[in-house]
């Protein structure tokens, strides 16, 4: 969170599951953070739940942004890295906005982009400055 927001008062809201925009066509896309979404926070961010089947599907994000797929089942091709349940890949969409992923069959992630800071980072044990 950028420096200028640390002091703000904190907020939450609860949705349930069936609020949050729903997309299905060759796969099923749940928007959690994002456009249409009713959930809404202080800095440019996007969360989506994705669950494909043999299938593949460009992702996605805004100029400047960076993001992270984390595999929660299944396997799957992301340009030339292979991921497989339980792992992490951080994308830095420095040279290209869009990525081709490539699921396997019953493969679900959660996609994550945001817009840096471009602050320095302050970790003092687990409290984050």
């Amino acid at each position: 969170m950028p420096k200028a927001l640390k002091n703000i008062e904190p907020s939450y809201e609860i949705f349930r599951e069936s609020q949050l925009p729903t997309e299905t066509n060759e796969l099923l896309q749940k928007t959690v953070v994002g456009p249409n979404s009713p959930v809404k926070l202080k800095t440019n961010v996007t969360y989506d739940f994705i669950r494909v089947d043999n299938a593949a599907f460009w992702w996605t994000v805004p100029e400047t942004w960076n993001g992270f797929l984390y595999l929660l089942d299944g396997n799957c091709q992301v340009a030339d890295s292979e991921v497989t349940a339980g792992e992490f890949l951080v994308k830095e969409f420095r040279d290209a906005l869009r990525t081709k992923v490539i699921a396997e069959p019953h493969a679900s992630f959660i996609v994550v982009s945001g817009q840096p800071h471009g602050e320095p980072i302050i970790q003092r044990g687990p409290f984050v400055e």
